[in-house]
């Protein structure tokens, strides 16, 4: 990726290698830290029960409030009673 500077402003400098690999090394440990913290399954298994919870209550407003044909609502037949 090309890095471009905002205009106005001068270029950054790369860092030094230093400083680039204290940056991986970082990376590494928060890697480390999430898969010892986050349990991925957990978070899989409430998202698939959010969307399942979701659907469920969509399905039952569409049951209870049913949408209105729009060309009924249009046509002036149905008036005429």
């Amino acid at each position: 990726m090309e890095r471009r500077p905002q205009q106005g402003t001068p270029p950054l400098d790369p860092p030094s290698a230093v400083t680039a690999q204290a940056y991986l090394d970082e990376s590494v440990r928060v890697v480390r830290w999430r898969e010892e913290r986050i349990d991925r399954r957990s978070a899989a298994r409430l998202r698939l029960f959010e969307g399942v919870g979701l659907s469920v209550y969509i399905t039952a407003l569409m049951l209870v409030f049913p949408p209105r044909m729009v060309a009924a609502t249009r046509s002036p037949s149905w008036r005429r009673c």
